[in-house]
């Protein structure tokens, strides 16, 4: 998108955002509008609720303010996301060890032209504040000899940090800090304390509302290595976000809903999964968090199946993958899965950008990476020593990686897209809060009602006679804010009106009444289409050779009328429509692989209104 118009596209964004904050503020501060939830029960609407929403809008206005797009990593204890995030850098930012590194979450944003990596703290008192907290209790518990409770104290890296909290260190933690070796220690000692404080005998946390914002969270600037290869990027930059896995430390429940939370707050998730534990509980967790969001995810949800090198003949191969994490864990297309290995996909990227910079390979032969990848490829001395050979066995390990798709296809794309994914996901989170907001309207109005129409009947009763005064004044508050609310719907629609048609993917091969073929699926916006609208789908050669095409009517209703039995529906997403092609009714004049187009269109009064398309190969024998 040219920048002139993605900057009006920007403000637009914001003025919506910061309206709807508005309306939340009214539904929120308004006498007797919003009701506690009852002991045990959930409402559809609370003041809790409304804090936590308004809290995630102003997440969205300091990433649109910034055109940032932030890719939540997120994934369970062991499913590899701090390698994934060091595979997708180019080097290695965030350390690995035994025990769990992620308590709070991390920003890893891509720095064009800093090579060494550097973290920074914008917030830094309430670390040092529950440290502080900290040491108070410790003091308690060495005083009454009772260290031996605390689980930290039988770990050698704890005990040295219970021995440096005792001792006092000042502000260690707001830097910055420079270089892995630092990084590391900084992030050992926060995650550790942040552990040691939720451990029985302490019994303390940092507050919710301490990092309760995007810009708030400790963050490292550097380089990603791949894109610094590719040529250009766009207007906006690009950030992942390291998130703690439900199963971290035992600590379930506390940092599942802080990876909740931060996955409301991404502009897309790229979630890792285990290929050795495709159906863990703890996967579990993260797969029932992403159903709840998808509504706000749409298409920005992403899959890396990692560990993917420890499949074998008698497994699952790359397309059974895909398929059955598409149809049994995660409600996205195949396209969005990437089985890989991450750790090769590390050490071999790692080492051709150390051979490709002229490196010296004694510069690096001591350095654990290097002697990981040498133990990889099961190489000897003399082949250590040989950059040729290092070369050539880190091209082959990059290619049985399978890594590079997902660099391609979701990093390398979300780099060059930002400024529109920070939108498009702002816009998806001011729709879901938007309709959330009408339906809790519409229902206490309706409650109000029938509470009016109720004391209507009851007379000269005193104790009511105040709610008879107050409930048609809140009625009225309630008409006024939904007035807003749709004052602010009108003026969306306006700023950013919705495509009739989007979102073409084909999919192949695939069976319908044990008969092969592909499937082209599409999306449609009922509310932008006329009455009767002729929708024709198409295949095509690239030069335009027609090879196969099929139609239907949408009606008034949202009844549809196909020309052929080969429709498709999906009850879980209305708007979601597919025609599935029969290879034998194909029509392909020669062999081979060719180029080819899956087209869309739309007719109505007074012509076409809308067209999308796909690319895709189609292999002819």
């Amino acid at each position: 998108m040219h920048g002139n118009n993605m900057l009006t596209v920007k403000r637009s964004a914001l003025a919506l955002l910061r309206r709807q904050q508005a309306v939340l503020r009214l539904v929120r501060d308004t006498p007797g509008l919003v009701l506690e939830s009852p002991a045990g029960k959930e409402l559809l609407l609370d003041k809790q609720r409304l804090t936590y929403m308004l809290e995630v809008l102003d997440g969205e206005i300091s990433k649109v303010e910034n055109l940032e797009a932030v890719i939540a990593v997120v994934g369970t204890m062991k499913a590899g996301k701090s390698t994934t995030i060091n595979a997708i850098v180019g080097t290695e930012v965030l350390p690995n060890r035994n025990q769990p590194m992620t308590t709070m979450p991390t920003l890893i944003r891509h720095t064009p032209g800093r090579k060494e990596p550097i973290l920074i703290f914008p917030k830094a008192g309430p670390i040092l504040a529950l440290e502080a907290s900290v040491r108070g209790r410790l003091e308690e518990l060495q005083a009454s000899g009772r260290f031996n409770a605390l689980e930290t104290w039988h770990q050698d890296d704890g005990r040295k940090l219970v021995q440096r909290i005792l001792a006092g260190r000042g502000d260690w933690i707001a830097g910055p800090h420079v270089g892995v070796d630092e990084i590391f220690i900084v992030l050992r000692d926060l995650n550790d304390l942040v552990r040691l404080a939720r451990e029985a005998p302490i019994g303390l946390s940092l507050a919710d509302d301490d990092y309760d914002e995007i810009h708030e969270l400790p963050v490292i600037e550097v380089e990603f290595t791949h894109l610094a290869k590719t040529t250009g990027g766009g207007l906006g930059r690009l950030t992942l976000m390291d998130t703690p896995g439900p199963n971290e430390a035992g600590q379930g429940d506390a940092l599942f809903n802080i990876m909740k939370e931060q996955l409301e707050k991404a502009s897309a998730v790229l979630a890792v999964l285990d290929y050795s534990q495709l159906l863990s509980t703890a996967d579990e967790q993260v797969r029932g968090a992403l159903s709840v969001l998808s509504s706000q995810l749409v298409d920005r949800t992403f899959a890396l199946v990692n560990r993917f090198d420890l499949h074998s003949a008698n497994s699952m191969g790359e397309a059974e993958v895909r398929t059955f994490v598409t149809k049994a864990l995660l409600d996205i297309e195949e396209e969005r899965v990437f089985p890989a290995s991450a750790r090769w996909g590390y050490l071999s990227s790692r080492l051709l950008t150390s051979l490709q910079s002229g490196e010296d390979v004694r510069d690096v032969k001591d350095a654990s990476w290097f002697r990981d990848f040498a133990d990889l490829a099961n190489l000897d001395e003399e082949e250590r020593d040989d950059p040729e050979e290092l070369a050539r066995q880190a091209k082959k390990f990059w290619r049985k990686s399978h890594f590079e798709p997902l660099l391609t296809q979701v990093i390398a794309r979300a780099h060059q897209q930002a400024a529109q994914i920070c939108v498009d996901a702002a816009l998806a989170k001011m729709n879901v809060y938007g309709g959330l907001i009408e339906n809790f309207l519409a229902l206490r109005k309706c409650q109000v009602t029938q509470e009016i129409a109720r004391l209507q009947c009851m007379v000269d009763i005193p104790d009511q006679e105040g709610a008879k005064e107050s409930l048609p004044e809140l009625r009225r508050q309630i008409e006024g804010i939904a007035e807003h609310l749709g004052d602010w719907r009108t003026a969306q629609r306006m700023a950013f009106p919705e495509p009739v048609l989007s979102r073409v993917l084909v999919k192949k091969p695939i069976k319908v009444d044990g008969k092969a073929g592909l499937k082209v699926s599409f999306r449609l916006n009922p509310a932008s289409l006329p009455a009767r609208t002729l929708i024709r789908t198409s295949l095509h050669q690239r030069d335009g050779t027609p090879l196969q095409s099929r139609g239907l009517h949408w009606h008034t209703f949202g009844n549809l009328e196909w020309d052929d039995s080969h429709c498709m529906t999906d009850p879980q997403r209305p708007h979601d429509r597919a025609v599935f092609f029969p290879f034998a009714a194909i029509e392909v004049e020669q062999a081979g692989v060719m180029k080819c187009l899956a087209r869309v269109t739309l007719w109505g009064p007074p012509g076409e209104i809308g067209r999308a398309e796909a690319e895709f190969e189609l292999t002819a024998e």
